[in-house]
Parts: C-alpha cells; structure tokens; sequence
C-alpha cells in the first residue's frame, strides 16, 4: 500500500512509520492502521477501513462521542480532520473503495500494552465508574447502536442483533452436539424468547446514552503506575439502553472463566457473583441514578441481555467440548436457565 499519498491527506511533510498493522483483513472486514510520525513532530493513528460499519456518517459521529468523553475527562485521542477539512476521506485501493481517517496518537499505553500478568480487576472499578459518568452525561445520543445492541443491528451487514444471535448459537450448539439435552435447549429457547419479546417495548423506553462499547483490554488506556486513563477505538461505539448496557458481562456482570465450570451450580459461587454486579453497580451509582422505572425493570433486563451477553456463554461452551469436559455441559445450562429465571435482583 502506497502510503504517501493517504499521509498526504493530513500532513505534506515527509514522515517515517512508527508501526503498522492490519487487525482484521477478511472478505468483508478489512483494516489497516498506521502509526505515523511526520518531520514537524506531528504522530497520527492513521486507519484504513472497508467494512459495513465503517462509514462516513459514523465517523463524524465518533469524533463527537470522542470529543464528549474529553469534556467528561475521560481521555481519548481526537479523531482530527484531513487537510481538505474532512472527518474522513475516500481513497481507492485495488478496485476497492476504502475510507481514511485519522486521531492523534494516543498519550498512553493500553492495559495489554503494559502487561497481560496484572490483575485487570484493579483497574476495573475506574472503568466502571467512567461508565456512570458517561451515563449521567450523555447529552447527545448517536443515531445507531453500538456493537452490543439489543433488538437493534448494528450494521448493514447484519441481519439479526447480537443478544439474539448469541443465543441462538447457544442453543442450536447444544441440539447439534448433544441430543440428549434437545429438550432443554428448547426451554431455554422459549424462555429466552418470551422474556424478549416481554422485554423489548420497555426496552425502548428506559435512559439511553452513548457509550464506546468496545471494553477490552487492548482499548482501555493506562498510566505509568497503572491507574485507568481513558480509551481509544471507537469504532464500535453507539447508543444503548443504559440499563442494558450495564448488566452485560463486560461491565457491571460476572464474566464467566474457564476455571468457573466446576461451581456453576454452587451456592456459594453464585452468591460472590451476584456480590461482584452489586459491587460494581455501586459504582456506576456514583455518577448515575437509576430512575424508578429501571428498578422495576431490572430483572428482566438481566434476563434477556445478561446470560448471551457477549461471547462468554459460547466461549465456555466451545471450550467444554473442545476439551471434552462434557460433564460440564449440564451445569452451563442449569447456569444459563437459572439466570434467565432470576427475580431477585435490585440496584437500590
């Protein structure tokens, strides 16, 4: 790829490349980026995209949602326009029409960056607790989903949303590779659906706000003494419930481990679990107040989005039969139909 015409866009003067990778590159998800620095000392994240969700309508509205989380001091690298004036350009490659744009290089390491040994946990709660923040804040609502959208599809590309797909794949995994638990596959089923449907016209009318939704921890910033500093990668980023968006597994509930097969019908391991949500739903109170509706509601919005949430309940499963530990099978799914049966939940 001739970069000189892309860095072009941003800066005419020479410049050297810091590092490049290409993060995904499949058929339909194809991305590059570039870490640049020019002569005049300027750094650019420069990102070459061609995907559904990549567009130049979204990344006008990153850079707001950036440009929002900086006035909460939360920290994340600006997205900045071309020399053109542009939030983002269109340049072609091959016969293929790719879209540009650029932030500025990030002030800090990420989490992974500076070390996969370190308890992540430690750091968890500032995360959460920016979450509240954002929450209480979110003055303006991007006009689509992000990528842990509930009723909704995220992209063009897609045809049902993630909380159904997840669930979906749950059970028809389970139908496929083990006949004998069909029929409790199908219960799952059904409840999942009658608490969907039941769910989704009060869906619609909880607090929403607009979140970066991409919580890994390649994206969240640190500092030298590894307290949290903010985020980069938006590109996921959307309007959720914020209910919803709270109870996945990636924010305020438990994410389910490998080494958590063995207790998932255990009491006690499930009472830490409820302790940890509560926990972390303390945080989020900090900030954000939880209005009378969400409190009547929060059952079944744990119901419906907490046990699909993500790729934690799949992940668990795979892993099981990839290591033939199938006698955990039955306990996934007393663990999956237990939460899609809780009524015991509070946030007050």
């Amino acid at each position: 790829m001739n970069l000189k015409p892309i860095a072009e866009l941003y800066n005419k003067n020479d410049f050297s490349v810091i590092k490049e990778f290409n993060p995904w590159n499949t058929d339909d998800d194809k991305r590059f980026v570039f870490l640049i620095k020019f002569i005049d000392t300027q750094e650019l994240a420069i990102k070459v995209c061609r995907n559904a969700f990549t567009t130049h309508d979204k990344v006008s509205e990153w850079k707001k949602l950036c440009e929002a989380y900086l006035d909460l001091d939360i920290y994340c690298p600006q997205i900045i326009n071309s020399i053109n004036g542009n939030v983002s350009e269109t340049i072609i490659i091959g016969n293929e029409e790719y879209i540009v744009y650029a932030e500025e290089m990030k002030k800090y390491r990420t989490y992974a960056e500076i070390s996969s040994e370190l308890d992540f946990e430690n750091i968890k709660p500032a995360v959460i607790e920016s979450i509240g923040k954002v929450a209480a804040n979110s003055a303006y609502l991007l006009p689509f989903p992000s990528a842990f959208c509930v009723y909704d599809t995220f992209d063009s590309s897609e045809v049902i949303d993630e909380n159904y797909q997840n669930a979906e794949n749950f059970c028809k995994t389970v139908k496929e590779r083990f006949k004998e638990y069909t029929n409790y596959a199908d219960d799952i089923w059904e409840l999942f659906l009658r608490k969907r449907k039941t769910f989704e016209p009060i869906h619609k009318n909880l607090p929403k706000a607009s979140f970066q939704s991409d919580l890994n921890q390649s994206n969240i910033l640190v500092d030298d003494n590894m307290n949290f500093a903010g985020y980069i990668d938006f590109n996921l980023c959307g309007t959720e419930t914020v209910l919803s968006y709270i109870v996945i597994s990636e924010v305020c509930g438990y994410m389910l481990k490998k080494k958590d097969i063995a207790f998932l019908n255990d009491e006690n391991f499930l009472k830490n679990c409820d302790n940890y949500f509560y926990k972390n739903i303390e945080i989020i109170k900090k900030n954000y107040k939880f209005t009378d509706f969400e409190r009547d509601n929060i059952c079944l919005c744990y119901n419906t989005v907490y046990p699909f949430s993500c790729w934690a309940v799949n992940g668990i499963l795979e892993y099981v039969i990839k290591e033939n530990q199938l006698q955990y099978v039955k306990s996934i799914l007393d663990w999956v139909y237990y939460q899609l049966n809780r009524d015991d939940l509070f946030v007050i």
